[in-house]
């Protein structure tokens, strides 16, 4: 398993503890400049909807993916935010 899906697996565990929250934050950070970076094509989500920890988090994410044409895949299919 990969680190992101690792670590997009265990997010909701990490809510509860607070030393964890910043590892959190710094690879979801890394995701999103991965994303602008042109260096992911998709972005693969066992639930794509909790693959951000907060809204903001959600719609930075699929404003980042539009904007360089990655998709966002889960288990109900492929979402091009270019094309909502």
């Amino acid at each position: 398993m990969s680190d992101a899906a690792t670590l997009a697996r265990h997010r909701a565990a990490w809510q509860a503890r607070p030393e964890l929250r910043a590892v959190y934050r710094e690879w979801f950070e890394r995701l999103l400049a991965a994303i602008c970076e042109g260096r992911v094509g998709a972005v693969f989500a066992t639930e794509a909807s909790r693959l951000a920890r907060n809204g903001r988090d959600w719609h930075t994410l699929i404003e980042f993916c539009g904007l360089v044409g990655t998709v966002i895949i889960d288990e109900d299919g492929i979402y091009d935010p270019r094309h909502p």
